[in-house]
């Protein structure tokens, strides 16, 4: 009996059934996020009924003709007594198919279920990013579908920041320089050159599992010998048999194509070595032509002869790149602030140790590259150029061959200077921002000036600084699936009053108000459609100390109030952190959204603010007998006849209009 088939005795009938059932196909749980909070004093708070910050498991649904029979497709019924299957509409997350008392271990899901339907009826974007009250140098959110943001390719130039662009084209630059060399040296094969461009491009799979233990390839490397030599002893005890086998006739005229074989490999490799041999004539008859020219011409001088591995050919790099590219939210590289030591010593004999030669050639080039810059600029910065246009093309052309010329003594010492700066400032550091980040493909790392922090505080050097990125390598999409909405630029129509300039409001409960038994805090904690988030209203105000002057109620607890007091607020739009954590921004409702809301539509003219009804009521006392204010009748006989007609339609006016006032009142 084969070992198969006493492990399928050993199998229960559960077991067979649960292996052949479609639920095997489950994605893995993702792991625990961590809940508990330290509180300072070493309190650390934790619940082991607290809702998680995101789902672990998937959650299982079942239709109503299925839900009747307990059936939700595990090859066993769920109980129908059970208090989760028993709600309106169940939901259940599976923790264990079977465990080893043969049960299964499941509980309901509809925690983050419901919370995904709350979320989907306030219809609010997800962002990527978050609004920051107290760094004014951080860019406003986006959405987190924009195309220049939603990027996981590291082929698209949108994929790539400023540095990891001028990293790739530092590396096509190198490969094109290897082509050039090996063709004008004529020492390496066509294919080599190609083989070698092609690993340093970056177009052949780098996944190769580099051991870390010596032993371990040294019995590999015995293996694989005693392997060969197996294989050319059966190999060659096949062809003794099957020559014993030939009649002679087949055996000559085997021995014949043989010959005949080897023959044309000859002649195929001393036509090789004739085309080598051809090239190199070629190029030293062009060097020689070259020589002679230059000795013939005496206008034009000509750059001194040198080798190619010691002159440098500039290419040209993008120098302006958009702004808006780089912001990956998925890289390739993990984030090394939160391995461990024995995970980092892994990682670089793992991942790190193969791929030396690939960075030193990617080293080399970008200081050859540096190098010649640098003398460029300092030359064109000191030096006097000639004003005629021909001789300073000549000086320019004499200074080009001088740039270019860079030694291996000049390679070293700029390469060790780069060393000595990455000891002393290893983050910021230049060989580690524009070299090791994008050749591993890892996530920006950044110290920024955090003096007026908060959180999340550190001294780096005797100041104070912040970690400016963070995990920027998140462990969902900025989305997380919550919503797929880019904008919130739309009108609510209502039904009855048409389109609204204010979206409908939502209630949230006050979890925490601002001031509690033993602290205060700055922002009231609010919960809305299953997430908690601060109030966008924070600080200390004297209201706070009177119960009374909370018209808000985010001051205070409300004891009386069932189930906590509830406001109306205005959600603007959402975001997840690196930890997967979904962070909401909300705002106060207003006053117009939430009458409509609560369906408080009387028809009720619009009316002006402090208006009076009677606008003549008090004139004739503010006015003398004429009607004008400052104006009495004995002032009338020094107008002129003019005037004394405009005042006296002016009296009249203002007859006729307390005439019609008192008729008014007589008919009431």
């Amino acid at each position: 009996m084969s070992l198969r088939q006493v492990e399928r005795h050993t199998l229960s009938p559960t077991a067979h059934l649960l292996r052949n059932s479609r639920l095997f196909s489950l994605p893995p749980p993702l792991p625990r996020p961590q809940v508990e909070g330290d509180y300072g004093s070493g309190i650390i708070k934790s619940s082991s009924t607290a809702t998680l910050p995101y789902p672990t498991h998937q959650a299982i649904a079942a239709p109503p003709s299925s839900l009747s029979r307990g059936d939700w497709g595990l090859k066993r019924p769920l109980p129908l007594k059970s208090k989760i299957t028993q709600t309106s509409n169940p939901v259940v997350r599976i923790k264990q198919l079977d465990t080893i008392e043969h049960i299964t271990d499941f509980e309901s899901a509809g925690d983050h279920v419901r919370t995904r339907e709350k979320w989907a009826e306030m219809g609010i974007p997800m962002l990527k990013g978050k609004l920051g009250k107290t760094d004014m140098s951080s860019t406003s959110p986006k959405s987190a579908f924009e195309e220049v943001g939603d990027v996981t390719s590291y082929e698209e130039l949108a994929g790539l920041d400023a540095q990891g662009v001028f990293f790739e084209a530092l590396r096509e630059r190198a490969v094109k320089r290897l082509e050039e060399m090996g063709r004008s040296m004529g020492e390496v094969e066509e294919e080599e050159v190609e083989m070698l461009a092609e690993v340093l491009g970056g177009r052949k799979s780098r996944r190769i599992s580099a051991q870390a233990d010596g032993m371990d390839k040294i019995l590999k490397k015995l293996e694989g010998e005693v392997k060969t030599a197996k294989e050319r002893v059966a190999l060659r005890k096949e062809r003794i048999e099957s020559w014993k086998n030939l009649t002679p006739e087949e055996r000559g005229t085997r021995t014949v194509k043989r010959i005949g074989k080897r023959v044309q490999d000859i002649a195929t490799q001393i036509e090789n070595y004739n085309v080598k041999v051809k090239r190199r004539i070629d190029r030293t008859q062009r060097e020689m032509d070259a020589v002679r020219r230059g000795e013939r011409s005496t206008s034009k001088p000509t750059p001194t002869p040198s080798k190619p591995s010691s002159t440098y050919s500039p290419l040209p790099l993008p120098t302006a790149i958009p702004p808006s590219i780089g912001a990956r939210w998925k890289h390739e590289g993990p984030w090394l602030p939160s391995m461990g030591a024995a995970e980092f010593a892994s990682y670089l004999s793992h991942k790190i140790s193969y791929r030396r030669a690939e960075f030193s050639i990617c080293l080399e080039e970008y200081v050859r590259h540096k190098l010649y810059t640098q003398r460029r600029t300092s030359s064109l910065q000191t030096e006097t150029w000639p004003e005629d246009p021909e001789e300073a093309k000549r000086y320019l052309a004499s200074k080009e061959n001088e740039w270019s010329t860079i030694t291996k003594a000049d390679i070293s010492t700029s390469i060790r200077k780069l060393r000595e700066d990455c000891a002393r400032d290893p983050i910021q550091s230049e060989l580690v921002q524009r070299l090791i980040i994008p050749f591993l493909r890892l996530s920006p790392m950044k110290l920024k000036l955090a003096q007026y922090a908060t959180s999340d505080v550190r001294t780096e050097g005797g100041l104070k600084f912040q970690d400016d990125t963070g995990p920027l390598s998140l462990s969902t999409h900025p989305s997380a699936g919550l919503s797929y909405v880019r904008t919130r630029a739309y009108l609510e129509n209502h039904p009855i009053l048409g389109p609204q300039a204010h979206s409908t409001p939502v209630p949230g409960r006050v979890v925490q108000p601002r001031n509690a038994n033993t602290s205060r805090e700055q922002y009231a904690r609010i919960g809305v459609a299953g997430f908690i988030t601060n109030d966008n209203h924070g600080g200390f105000s004297p209201m706070e100390h009177n119960k009374s002057g909370d018209p808000s109620g985010l001051n205070y607890l409300d004891v009386e109030a069932p189930g906590g007091r509830k406001i109306w607020i205005n959600p603007k739009f959402g975001s997840v952190d690196a930890d997967g954590r979904v962070l909401v921004n909300i705002e106060a409702a207003h006053s117009e959204a939430v009458k409509v809301k609560n369906g408080q539509l009387d028809d009720v003219a619009p009316v002006r603010k402090h208006q009076e009804k009677d606008p003549l009521k008090g004139l004739s006392k503010a006015v003398g007998s004429s009607g004008i204010k400052g104006l009495e009748e004995e002032d009338l006989g020094k107008l002129d006849a003019s005037q004394q007609q405009a005042i006296a339609s002016i009296q009249e006016v203002l007859r006729a209009a307390q005439n019609g006032e008192h008729g008014e009142k007589a008919e009431q």
